[in-house]
C-alpha cells in the first residue's frame, strides 16, 4: 500500500533492464568522479581563497554524487542471461579531459557547470524511464541528486560552455610549481620565521592565531587536492575519505577568516604566516609520502595544540565562541589522523618502502618542532 507523497509508483516497469541501468549508472558514476577530481586539482593553480574553497566544496559534493552512484550500480549485478553491457568510458574520458585541461578558472567552470547540465538532464531523463517501485533504489537516489546538482551548478556561477579547442589528453600530474595564492598572507621563508609575540591584547592573539590557522588550512587544502588529482588509482573509498578531508580543512580555513573578520579584521602589521606544511614537506612529491606527513606529522601535532587551545582561548583570553570553533576543527582533525591508517594498506608488504615512510616521518616530526619553536605561542603552551 502506498503512502501519499512517498514511494507511490507512477507505472510498474523500468525501460532498463538490471544490466542496461547499470551501465548507465556507472557511466554517471564516471563524470561525476572526473569532475570531483578537476574541482580538487584546479585549487592548487587557483590564487583566490574564496575560490579555493569553493572548489573543494564542489569537489567533496561531486563525490558524494559520485559514491551514491558507485554503491547503486555496484548492487545492480545481472543474474540472468540479459546483454552484459561492457562499461564504455572513451567518449567520456576525452569529454572530462577537454574540461580539465580547460585554462583559467572561469573556462574551467564553465566547463563543470556544462557537465553538470549533462548530469541533470541525464538523472532526470533516467527518473522518467524508470519507476519507483521495480527500480526504487535507483529512482530515489537520483531524485536526491536533482537539487544538489542545481546547487552546484549556481555555485560554479558560471555559463555553461565546454572548450572551443578541446584538449583531450590526459590532464598533467605531479605540477612542479608552487601553489597560485592571492597575497592576503605574509608568507615567510622557511628559515625567516620567527614570532616573539602574537599581540599586546587578548583580541589581538586571537585575531593572529585565526590568521596563521586560516594559511595552515588552505596549505592542507592545496596538498590534498593535489593528491586526488595526482594518485587517481588509489581506492575509492580511500579516495572518499580524502574528498572529506579536503572540506573539512576548506571548512576550517573559512570558518577561521570569519571570526578573525568579525573580531576587526586581519592583524596589523600582518604576522607572518610560516610555510608549516609546505615547508615541512620541501620536495616530497610522492602523494602517498605526502598524506603520510599531512595525516601523522601535522595534523597528530595539531589535535593536541589545538586541544589546548579550546580551554586558553575561552578562560585565559575571553572569547568563547573562537574556542568553540577549535573544539570542532579538533574534532574534524581526529578523523583525518584516523585516515592515514589507509597508507599501510596502500604500501603493503614492501619493508622498503615501509623503512622509508618511517624514517620521513622522524624526519618532518623535527623539521615541524624546529619551525613550531619559533613562535611565543601562549594558547598552546607555548611560552617560553
Amino acid at each position: 500500500m502506498g503512502r501519499p507523497g512517498i514511494d507511490v509508483p507512477r507505472r510498474l516497469g523500468s525501460a532498463y533492464g538490471v544490466a542496461e541501468s547499470r551501465h548507465r549508472l556507472r557511466r554517471l558514476a564516471y563524470l561525476e568522479e572526473r569532475l570531483a577530481t578537476a574541482f580538487a586539482g584546479w585549487i592548487w593553480a587557483t590564487p583566490g581563497f574564496d575560490d579555493k574553497i569553493r572548489l573543494a566544496v564542489l569537489a567533496y559534493e561531486s563525490s558524494l554524487a559520485a559514491d551514491a552512484l558507485h554503491a547503486r550500480s555496484g548492487e545492480l549485478a545481472p543474474s540472468t542471461a540479459e546483454r552484459q553491457w561492457e562499461l564504455e568510458l572513451a567518449d567520456l574520458e576525452g569529454l572530462a579531459n577537454s574540461v580539465e585541461n580547460a585554462s583559467g578558472l572561469g573556462a574551467r567552470l564553465s566547463g563543470a557547470t556544462a557537465l553538470l547540465a549533462r548530469l541533470r538532464d541525464a538523472y532526470s531523463e533516467h527518473v522518467a524511464a524508470t519507476d519507483d517501485l521495480t527500480d526504487g533504489p535507483t529512482s530515489r537516489i537520483l531524485r536526491a541528486l536533482a537539487q544538489p546538482t542545481e546547487d552546484r551548478i549556481a555555485l560554479c556561477a558560471a555559463s555553461a560552455r565546454l572548450p572551443e579547442s578541446p584538449d583531450t589528453t590526459p590532464p598533467a600530474r605531479f605540477l612542479s610549481e608552487a601553489p597560485a595564492r592571492d597575497g592576503r598572507f605574509d608568507v615567510a621563508a622557511w628559515d625567516d620565521y620567527r614570532v616573539h609575540e602574537m599581540g599586546a591584547t587578548p583580541g589581538e592573539v586571537v585575531r593572529h592565531l585565526l590568521y596563521t590557522n586560516a594559511y595552515g588550512e588552505i596549505e592542507a587544502v592545496e596538498v590534498l587536492g593535489r593528491a586526488l588529482a595526482d594518485a587517481r588509482e588509489l581506492p575509492w573509498p580511500m579516495r572518499l575519505d580524502l574528498f572529506r578531508q579536503l572540506w573539512d580543512e576548506a571548512r576550517h580555513a573559512e570558518m577561521s577568516w570569519r571570526r578573525m573578520d568579525d573580531l576587526g579584521g586581519a592583524p596589523e602589521p600582518l604576522p607572518q604566516a610560516p610555510p608549516v606544511i609546505l615547508g615541512v614537506m620541501a620536495e616530497i612529491a610522492d602523494p602517498i609520502e605526502r598524506l603520510l606527513v599531512l595525516q601523522r606529522v601535522i595534523e597528530g601535532r595539531v589535535v593536541e595544540r589545538h586541544r589546548l587551545r579550546v580551554s586558553t582561548v575561552a578562560r585565559d583570553l575571553g572569547d568563547p565562541t573562537t574556542a568553540r570553533i577549535y573544539e570542532y576543527i579538533v574534532a574534524d582533525e581526529r578523523q583525518h589522523v584516523g585516515n592515514s591508517e589507509w597508507i599501510p594498506k596502500i604500501v603493503g608488504d614492501d619493508p622498503e618502502r615501509i623503512a622509508r615512510l618511517e624514517r620521513l616521518q622522524a624526519v618532518c616530526e623535527a623539521k615541524l618542532e624546529e619551525i613550531l619553536a619559533r613562535r611565543i605561542d601562549r594558547t598552546a603552551g607555548m611560552a617560553r
